[in-house]
């Protein structure tokens, strides 16, 4: 594993290159000093790794080369003890590692995973744990780089659970933060943020600020990269999006202005100016005074950044702030402004080759041009970006290809070393298992020959004392048990007994199925269904009610009769008929009931549901829901339509008590409406244990809604099923379908 090569005729040259450099700072000057002083192989091993790492950002080959040399120099004395030899492998572990990072920062990475490997072998060999998850970190790192996430996480999951057992704190937030990254480049942006608030947290326990800085940013990235399909469904819209990556970017700036980090404060102004730069150009219908506000303080934050960039000699960095305040003076319609920072931001980024953002920049110079009608410059960046894009995009697929074949063949070495090492374990798995067996069998056996028959007496007496007790309280428990199941099920008699029969359903409405399938014996979800016959002044109309109370079970039963009498009382004793009056009554009843005068604990329960009136004279519409849609598929469009319930439920909750909306909804023949609870939608199962979503649930709607309803029914419940698989249901399912 060490080299036996004597190193020593080449390490003046590597000394004289590092002198070379060594003005740079106070670190390298030392370095460098211990290079040039007669020390043990083992200080200039040292010094050379550090004097790399020093180097490997501005001088990478440089970098490479000192590595390279401290390898090379690390070889073996003869007769040297066990502490000794750990030690080399040690340096050799942490050069390896070293050439590993310089190698993926060059984005060699078929080079980066081989150092990596043989510095994991070595660390695995002394069984020096923190280099082992510092390589399995980088090792993930590596693979994500290559868009290899299954094996980026179970490298990076590895990491964790070794930091888990070993109790190494910052490595333990370097793990976290690797899967967060991980997460987002998937898309998975609720278990990206879950990872990075652990990283964070992590980072504040063991007083590492940088860490909880670059945390809260990754944090931030995550909300201003979801879509608008991401905020519906975590029930967020773009301000308030806007504000929760504002506040992640602002608290991210703090703490690195704490540490005077001007690289992160850099960042971080640049981040805060590009929020308020989009929430001047996402909302058109802003007074042009408060967008000019947002504008005024983007350009504020953008400039500080510029100029911070400018001090630190980070050109990537200014680049990016010239680019930022070229488009932001474009929104601003200063086009002479915004001319002249995009073509300095192009004439920067070309000489420090950053062509990913050239191209950019030349399409925001073509549009710039094009909005002040000067055609021919327009056309001229156009063609540029387009030749750029299509060299840039032919350069990435070539090198997808690349790391396509780098990880066959990494997973067929390691195959092939696992299978190995598999053996050998074996092997010597069944020696041990061998030896063990006869000690015990010799010992346990004279052990057992002498207090065999004390013991079988006395664990006769003690076996018939228990198994009386156990009688006795399994006799008492089944007792409880009975009468309570007894109760429940009476319970359940009464609650069916309150439940229109489809029936009654099928009388009033041309086609309708009902798919309801308590969680417990007694559910929290109702239907509820009324005919009104024809008035002097309206002809008749049928009342559908899908609700879904707090809770499940007897809870949940409980509430479903108070809101099954309340619809009752208020639509055939008070002659209520609009959904949206309705709504509005059976929450101040529900409210009402629930908080009874003089009550000494406030229940906040109530329900969510949705309301339909149905009037089939005038093929119409009328909706109302507190959370809970209703799905439309027209007879004439192979499309599904959803009418969004008000987000509040019927009952007490936070904020302003507000009036439910009613929705008309013209319809045709053959038109098909859906009402259900969230049960379904909520059901965890499938081959990743997740949930069945609505998406899917949208899907499995449309492409069936030419069947019979009742077929329609039996595929719902088939495909429940299928999906819920050996899991147990989590909620209680409703879902009614009719056909106009």
């Amino acid at each position: 594993m060490l080299n036996k090569r004597s190193p020593f005729p080449a390490i003046w040259i590597l000394v004289f290159l590092a002198s070379y450099l060594s003005g740079q700072n106070r670190m390298t000057d030392s370095l460098v000093h211990v290079l040039h002083t007669p020390q043990a192989d083992t200080n200039r091993i040292k010094a050379l790794n550090m004097l790399a790492w020093e180097l490997h950002s501005a001088k990478p080959d440089s970098a490479l080369l000192l590595n390279t040399q401290a390898i090379s120099l690390n070889v073996m004395p003869q007769g040297v003890s066990a502490n000794e030899i750990r030690s080399r492998l040690k340096l050799q572990a942490v050069s390896y590692s070293d050439l590993g990072e310089f190698k993926r920062l060059q984005s060699n990475y078929a080079e980066a995973l081989k150092y990596d490997e043989m510095a994991l072998k070595i660390y695995e060999e002394i069984h020096f744990n923190k280099g082992i998850t510092l390589c399995l970190n980088n090792m993930g790192i590596v693979c994500l780089n290559m868009s290899d996430y299954p094996k980026a996480l179970e490298f990076a999951f590895r990491a964790l659970r070794m930091d888990e057992v070993s109790g190494d704190k910052r490595s333990l937030a370097s793990s976290l933060g690797t899967i967060g990254n991980i997460f987002m480049e998937q898309h998975e942006n609720e278990r990206a943020i879950e990872y990075y608030l652990k990283a964070m947290r992590a980072n504040e326990v063991i007083g590492r600020k940088y860490g909880v800085a670059m945390q809260l940013a990754n944090i931030a990235n995550v909300y201003k990269a979801e879509s608008k399909a991401e905020l519906i469904k975590q029930g967020l819209n773009e301000k308030k999006k806007d504000s929760l990556t504002l506040d992640y970017y602002t608290r991210s700036l703090h703490v690195s202005e704490e540490l005077q980090d001007k690289y992160g404060i850099s960042r971080q102004l640049s981040n805060i100016g590009g929020v308020y730069k989009d929430e001047g150009d996402a909302d058109s219908t802003l007074p042009r005074a408060e967008r000019e506000k947002l504008y005024a303080k983007a350009f504020d934050y953008f400039t500080k950044a510029l100029q911070m960039n400018e001090e630190l000699g980070r050109k990537s960095g200014v680049v990016i702030n010239l680019g930022n305040l070229g488009t932001l003076c474009q929104s601003r319609k200063q086009y002479k402004e915004a001319e002249k920072y995009l073509q300095k931001a192009i004439d920067l980024a070309i000489q420090v080759h950053e062509m990913e953002i050239v191209y950019e920049l030349h399409r925001s110079l073509s549009e710039v041009y094009r909005q002040e009608r000067l055609w021919e410059p327009a056309l001229t960046h156009f063609a540029k970006y387009i030749t750029l894009r299509d060299s840039i995009f032919n350069d990435k697929n070539t090198k997808k290809s690349l790391r396509a074949e780098v990880n066959f063949e990494f997973e067929k070495k390691r195959a092939a070393e696992k299978a190995e090492q598999d053996k050998r374990d074996t092997l010597a798995a069944a020696e041990r298992q061998r030896q063990r067996l006869i000690t015990i069998t010799v010992c346990v056996g004279l052990l057992l020959v002498l207090v065999f028959f004390a013991l079988l007496y006395n664990r006769f007496r003690l076996t018939q004392k228990q198994k009386k007790i156990i009688e006795e309280q399994k006799h008492l428990v089944d007792e409880k048990n009975k009468d309570i199941t007894d109760s429940i099920n009476y319970a359940r008699r009464i609650q069916r007994s309150l439940l229109p029969p489809v029936s009654y359903f099928k009388k009033s409405l041309p086609e309708v199925f009902i798919l309801y399938k308590p969680k417990d014996i007694v559910s929290g979800d109702f239907y509820w269904g009324q005919l009104l016959p024809e008035s002097s002044a309206n002809g008749p109309v049928f009342l559908l009610a899908t609700a879904d109370c707090t809770g499940h079970g007897v809870p949940g039963a409980l509430m479903s009769m108070i809101g099954i009498s309340k619809l009752s009382e208020l639509v055939l004793e008070r002659k209520v008929s609009r959904p949206d009056e309705i709504l509005n009554q059976l929450r101040e009843e529900v409210i009402r009931s629930l908080n009874p005068e003089g009550a000494e604990v406030e229940a906040n329960d109530g329900m969510d549901i949705s309301l339909c009136v149905f009037d089939f004279q005038k093929l119409s519409l009328q909706y109302s829901g507190a959370n809970n849609s209703i799905y439309h598929v027209p007879a004439s469009e192979s499309v599904l339509k959803e009418y969004k319930a008000d987000k509040f439920p019927v009952g007490k909750y936070s904020g302003d008590p507000k009036p439910f909306t009613c929705k008309e909804i013209k319809l045709e023949r053959g038109d098909c409406v859906y009402a259900f609870t969230d049960g379904f939608a909520d059901q965890f199962g499938g081959p990743n244990g997740k949930k069945f979503k609505y998406r899917q649930f949208e899907e499995l709607l449309v492409s069936n809604r030419d069947k019979p309803l009742e077929q329609q029914k039996e595929i719902l419940n088939s495909a429940l099923e299928s999906w819920k698989g050996g899991l147990e249901q989590v909620d209680d399912i409703l879902v009614i379908g009719l056909r106009i």
